[in-house]
């Protein structure tokens, strides 16, 4: 009897270290304090970043722009948020997507110790989904970086590797210039690391 409630035990141990390990950080909560934002060119651009919230009464992170006076909207954290080293990861971003919301690409970026910004892309068509929250992932293979063409790197002494200690350093998202004013907002955003 002792040595069965033993093994239960030491299974119920193995299953909780297993779900710590596998448990997701979370990186952005626009219902708890926000890390600073800023936005690329955001004069000349005519952008904003804001904490606020959407349409159906959520925190959120608001962006709004201008599609005549820019194709992009870029944003970093500063100073960015610390994540975990890992082979494999999952980043989950909620966004709330209007009728005005954009048709493009979003994109993650990532930098790294030796300041190489990772940029991680989805091709979305907004127009295609159906409006209010959406969940986009981004699976990132950190050992296979230079396969994918929906990922690009760039920066100070760039090999195309993660180079621990990493951050999540912020977002770009392209639209279409023809569109008039645009909106978004985004929610949580999560990264669950997978270390084996």
């Amino acid at each position: 009897m002792r040595s069965k409630s033993g093994i239960v035990f030491f299974l119920s141990f193995l299953l909780g270290f297993h779900s710590i390990t596998a448990a997701a950080l979370e990186i952005l909560n626009p219902a708890k304090p926000v890390p600073a934002i800023s936005l690329v060119a955001s004069a000349l651009r005519k952008q904003a970043a804001d904490i606020t919230t959407a349409p159906d009464g959520k925190p959120a992170l608001k962006l709004t722009w201008n599609n005549s006076d820019a194709n992009k909207l870029e944003f970093f954290f500063d100073p960015g948020i610390d994540i975990p080293e890992f082979k494999k990861a999952v980043v989950n971003v909620e966004v709330y997507l209007t009728r005005n919301s954009f048709s493009g690409n979003f994109h993650i970026r990532l930098i790294d110790r030796q300041v190489e910004i990772f940029q991680f892309r989805r091709i979305l068509r907004f127009d295609d989904l159906p409006m209010g929250w959406q969940t986009f992932q981004f699976p990132i293979n950190a050992e296979d970086l230079s396969n994918d063409p929906d990922i690009r790197t760039w920066g100070r002494n760039a090999n195309g590797k993660i180079n621990y200690p990493a951050k999540f350093f912020g977002f770009c998202i392209d639209f279409v210039r023809t569109r008039g004013k645009g909106e978004l907002y985004i929610g949580r955003i999560t990264l669950t690391a997978d270390k084996e």
